[in-house]
Formats: structure tokens, C-alpha cells, sequence
């Protein structure tokens, strides 16, 4: 969920249309999280995604980066 108040241009509303489009785009590949849709109220923009359990991917990167001397 992104608050419309946060979309201050339409720079920023042009941005997250562009980010439903490419996720639209990627849906299909097996590696990438799915997406089911995206709609819009008059208070907040709502991108529905596969639910990701399990640690954060930055985390588990730093900590590959750690073990493997970098």
C-alpha cells in the first residue's frame, strides 16, 4: 500500500503506474515474486504480491558477503 499523499507530482503517480506495468510484465517468470493486481482508491494505491516468507533478501546477501570474506 502506497498513501496517495506520498504521490505529491505527477512525476511520483507516472512513477508507480510505470512499477504496476513492469511488475504486470515480470509476473510470469518463476525466479521474480508474483503479482496479482494493483487498484487505487481515493486515499491509496494497493499492489498485491506473493506473499515471501523467510528472512530479508539484503540480509541473507551481507551475510553470504561475510562468509565468503568480502
Amino acid at each position: 500500500m502506497m498513501a496517495r499523499t506520498l504521490m505529491t507530482t505527477l512525476i511520483s503517480i507516472e512513477d508507480v503506474h510505470r512499477e504496476v506495468k513492469i511488475l504486470k510484465a515480470l509476473s510470469r517468470q518463476k525466479n521474480l515474486v508474483k503479482f496479482y493486481d494493483a487498484c487505487e482508491d481515493a486515499l491509496n494505491v494497493y499492489i498485491v504480491m506473493e506473499l515471501c516468507e523467510g528472512s530479508e533478501l539484503l540480509d541473507r546477501i551481507l551475510s553470504r558477503r561475510k562468509v565468503h570474506g568480502g
